[in-house]
């Protein structure tokens, strides 16, 4: 029995530092893709997420759209020191779903606002029907999950 229990402290510590190791690649990727504006037009990062059931996809969609709106004006409205929004709404099932859009501070009011509108309308491209995925943009970025996203 005292066998088992390191092995699942272990197993645990192990994906906590896979968690912790992606959250720190994406930092990095953001600092990396800011220092280096207009580089790029558009870059989309795919990540694998559980799909949704077939009969909640549409719900979702517009439950994510209208919260991701929302953060968009949020944060164009933010001023010269905020440069971000998160915030959260009712899923389909009951879920929270959570969401986090942020840009770089050299854009303009209005630069910002389109370059996270078309970080939104790439959703498709990348992450539909899926419970959480990410937009990354050289200028700005969105992330939506079922979970609690951290804003680090």
């Amino acid at each position: 029995m005292a066998s088992t229990i390191p092995l699942t402290a272990k197993t645990l510590t192990k994906y906590m530092q896979l968690d912790f190791a992606e959250e720190m690649l994406t930092q990095m990727f953001a600092v990396i893709v800011s220092i280096m504006p207009r580089l790029f037009s558009r870059s989309f990062v795919p990540i694998k997420r559980r799909q949704l059931d077939a009969n909640c996809v549409d719900q979702f969609n517009d439950d994510l759209s209208t919260l991701l709106e929302s953060l968009r004006r949020e944060a164009v409205a933010g001023g010269s020191l905020r440069k971000f929004a998160a915030g959260n709404a009712t899923a389909p099932n009951f879920q929270t779903l959570y969401a986090l859009v942020r840009y770089t501070p050299d854009l303009s009011e209005k630069d910002c606002s389109d370059c996270l509108r078309g970080a939104i309308e790439g959703i498709p491209q990348c992450c539909d029907g899926k419970q959480g995925g990410r937009v990354v943009n050289p200028s700005c970025n969105i992330k939506f999950e079922v979970y609690p996203v951290p804003i680090l």
